[in-house]
């Protein structure tokens, strides 16, 4: 398995670097600067192609409701269909985190136990590197969608008890 930090940490610095607006427009631009290809398949989501030296360069992206959200894209190489290799994924992500933690300062484990994921919130996006079954993925998240996914469950609950309430 293989891993391309070089290319991980440079999307990541251009990510940090780039001038944010999370308009839709964006896609294509962060794609342009990046090199890479982007076919939007329909009006919320697209496909990517990246420059990253593994087996499987590809992602994808959300705009959902429009403004862009979340380019996720995967950094190692993708393991065969019904392989999985969590402990090798754990590895990689953390080989990948020591040039991300020069760059951006440790990252913060969004999981508990045994770290699956690390988070660096900068100013205009959100990096998430996480350790899947079978390939470790980057996430690129708008700062407002991720503070919306960061809400815990019982406000959402609260929300939906007074839209109850108000029917009565």
């Amino acid at each position: 398995m293989h891993a391309d930090i070089e290319g991980a940490v440079r999307t990541a610095r251009l990510a940090a670097h780039f001038d944010w607006t999370w308009d839709s427009e964006d896609l294509e631009r962060f794609c342009a600067a990046a090199g890479w290809q982007a076919e939007r398949f329909c009006d919320t989501a697209a496909t990517l192609t990246t420059n990253l030296d593994i087996n499987r360069p590809s992602g994808d992206a959300s705009l959902t409701w429009g403004p862009l959200q979340i380019i996720g894209l995967t950094v190692t190489d993708v393991t065969d269909p019904g392989t999985s290799m969590p402990e090798v994924m754990a590895e990689l992500l953390g080989e990948l985190s020591v040039p991300m933690a020069a760059e951006f300062g440790e990252g913060t484990p969004v999981t508990a136990g045994v770290v699956k994921a690390l988070r660096w919130d900068l100013p205009n996006v959100v990096i998430i590197l996480s350790a899947g079954r079978g390939a470790v993925a980057m996430r690129l998240v708008s700062p407002k969608h991720q503070a919306w996914t960061d809400e815990p469950e019982d406000e959402w609950d609260d929300e939906e008890d007074e839209d109850e309430d108000g029917e009565d």
